[in-house]
């Protein structure tokens, strides 16, 4: 508790971050690692790997942007093929002080605070689902989406919940495929090559380990065949729910060139 404070009292953050919940949220990513860190290893372990075979296939590449970085969890630090990099760009809303301090340490790495969800500002300007707008346009080798995709949407939805309440389902859902959407568009342009590691589906557990809720983190799109899956034990029983644990799966694709739009499954619900 007592560290948990210190990090809410003394990690950088916009004021803005800190009223939507996003700072929170970082830290309590942390502690739950710390509390589950058997049951997520597998999963990082399994991320780190699908990055460093990426990079073994591709020794060419020499600059690296991270989205979605948080605390560096899932990043292979220590692999070879990691250190031949020149740049290493970690982009996040909040970046933790263990990965500042490694920053300070590496001068190859950089830390950017950008919100990759793109509508953070227009809802606050009032506007009613805003389009999502990056105003950032760098450019990479390769561009990693760490467990990001699937995450996008949630606080803006809940954001935009509160502000309006008459919203429909479809109109929400239309919205979080929208921001779904922008990420691949925006990733296809920052980076020659992309990786995409993403929650593909979210199944609940009862005590006797039977199914008893799936949910799709998709909101009903499909923007990617997964070229391997695997299972996340994000939350296991009693941590976040005496009666039920959580599973994420996750797939991983690589997409080599740009996209385009018409590439990107799911698209074609968004005018439905």
């Amino acid at each position: 508790m007592i560290a948990e404070l210190f990090h809410y009292l003394t990690t950088p953050c916009s004021w803005r971050m800190r009223k939507w919940g996003y700072l929170s949220e970082s830290i309590g990513i942390s502690s739950r690692y710390r509390r589950c860190q058997k049951e997520w290893q597998p999963h990082l372990s399994r991320t780190q790997e699908k990055i460093v075979q990426f990079l073994q296939a591709h020794p060419e590449l020499r600059s690296v942007l991270f989205c979605g970085s948080g605390a560096g969890l899932d990043i292979p630090w220590s692999s070879r093929e990691l250190q031949r990099f020149e740049r290493i760009v970690l982009v996040d809303l909040i970046h933790p002080w263990s990965i500042r301090w490694k920053g300070v340490k590496d001068s190859r790495m950089e830390l950017h605070s950008v919100d990759l969800s793109g509508v953070i500002e227009g809802v606050e300007k009032g506007g009613i689902f805003p389009e999502p707008v990056i105003d950032w346009s760098p450019k990479f080798d390769l561009v990693v989406s760490l467990n990001l995709l699937s995450q996008l949407p949630i606080v803006p939805l809940e954001q935009m919940e509160r502000r309006l309440p008459t919203a429909s389902e479809k109109e929400l859902t239309r919205w979080a495929q929208r921001i779904q959407q922008s990420h691949l568009e925006k990733i296809s342009e920052w980076g020659k090559f992309q990786l995409v590691i993403s929650d593909i589906q979210e199944i609940w557990l009862n005590r006797a380990g039977e199914i008893v809720e799936r949910q799709d983190p998709w909101y009903g799109a499909h923007w990617f065949d997964p070229e391997e899956e695997w299972e996340w034990r994000i939350s296991p029983l009693g941590e976040s729910d005496s009666q039920r644990s959580k599973i994420h799966r996750v797939g991983v694709s690589s997409l080599s060139g740009r996209l385009k739009l018409s590439e990107i499954k799911g698209h074609s619900e968004l005018g439905n």
